[in-house]
């Protein structure tokens, strides 16, 4: 007899900025961040020439933007022309406060996923993809029958093939999800077994995310991209992301088929905390001066770091082992490497204990965050 179906909410706080990048980029010709007023104006480029060409300006915009192609911004030209915020505010697709504007650097704007209304949301499947990234970490600490994987991942780690990049221990990976997630055993039309590596095998087919439910222009923040390295310094980038701000509550819905997941909401919880535990343990206390924190903490969306996103320091379980392959797979997969024997990255494990040296995080208001991390609960519902 079939068990009945599990559906759940979910609630997502944002602890951190949390960023779900489109692709999308406004330049500073395309958005007013007022340090004044502490809004950031994104613009609607109808309504903008529309707006200028009513003020008798649009010819002075196109003489200014000719006269610096390299170096425009809008709220410069803005202030030049004596143009108030009551005006240039009906140009915009939509606003939202800012913290201390005027400390953000004038950079392009990476831009949050919004809906077809253009308001933000989360993907169902960004948040799925972080829920089972903390089961694979926590199911791979828990596990000793991995060695053989983890032995021969360490012999593919030192044999990278810059032309075979997306390649790269491309193999190993996928034996770890076939053995400990693709166990369905599936057939097909012709009652032919399907191959364990497809990913129909996979349990998480029985675990469905919603999209978010929609959220306020409000609810968005801008955020400076920033490296923290261990000995407390900083690296600030000329990046801004519009994020999810902190301390925004977040709802989900989902569903458990119990014939299919094997994973029930306090099983979730467990490899939750158990991957943050271990994150702290080998990675996080590396870089002081900043807060920690206890209870179903949980990376999701992007720039929140390499160790969020991967099971390194899961599958080696010994810290120093893990240092050292992270420092080496680090080394041979960034862009920036153009074939030097030693990169930024080999020199990790002797230098500072931990790899990647650089944890990502942002500053508003004199306090620091890390990006993407968020605290979630789950409650079953009847239906």
């Amino acid at each position: 007899m079939k068990n009945k179906m599990i559906y759940l909410d979910i609630t997502l706080e944002t602890v951190g900025p949390l960023f779900v990048g489109t692709g999308k980029r406004y330049e500073k010709s395309e958005y007013i961040l007022d340090a004044y007023g502490n809004i950031c104006y994104i613009m609607d480029t109808l309504k903008m020439f529309n707006g200028l060409k009513k003020l008798n300006l649009l010819g002075e915009y196109e003489k200014w933007v000719l006269s610096e192609p390299k170096n425009v911004n809008l709220f410069n030209f803005i202030k030049e022309n004596n143009i108030r915020a009551a005006e240039y505010g009906k140009w915009a697709k939509y606003q939202f406060p800012v913290t201390n504007a005027s400390a953000l650097r004038n950079a392009e704007i990476i831009l949050f996923v919004k809906d077809a209304y253009n308001m933000p949301y989360i993907p169902g499947s960004s948040l799925k993809g972080a829920v089972r990234n903390a089961i694979l970490n926590s199911e791979l600490l828990d596990s000793d029958v991995m060695e053989d994987i983890a032995s021969r991942t360490e012999r593919s780690v030192d044999h990278f093939d810059k032309c075979r990049k997306k390649a790269y221990l491309a193999g190993e990976a996928a034996e770890i999800d076939t053995r400990l997630f693709h166990t369905l055993g599936r057939i097909d039309e012709r009652e032919k077994e399907i191959k364990a590596g497809n990913a129909v095998n996979s349990v998480f087919q029985g675990f469905r995310i919603s999209d978010s439910k929609p959220l306020p222009h409000n609810a968005l923040g801008l955020y400076q991209k920033i490296d923290s390295l261990p000995d407390g310094n900083v690296r600030k980038l000329p990046i801004l992301r519009e994020c999810i701000k902190p301390g925004v509550k977040i709802a989900f819905t989902a569903e458990i088929d119990p014939n299919i997941f094997p994973y029930r909401t306090d099983d979730i919880l467990r490899c939750i905390d158990e991957m943050y535990s271990n994150e702290q343990e080998k990675f996080l206390r590396h870089f002081p001066k900043m807060p920690a924190y206890s209870g179903n903490m949980i990376y999701v969306g992007g720039g929140s770091g390499y160790v969020t996103k991967t099971a390194v320091y899961s599958l080696f379980k010994d810290k120093d082992r893990a240092v050292r392959n992270a420092s080496v797979i680090l080394d041979n997969t960034d862009s920036k490497n153009k074939g030097r024997k030693v990169g930024k990255h080999l020199d990790d494990p002797s230098k500072y204990g931990v790899s990647p040296h650089m944890r990502k995080i942002t500053i508003s208001n004199g306090n620091k965050y890390e990006f993407g991390l968020c605290r979630i609960d789950f409650s079953e519902k009847d239906i």
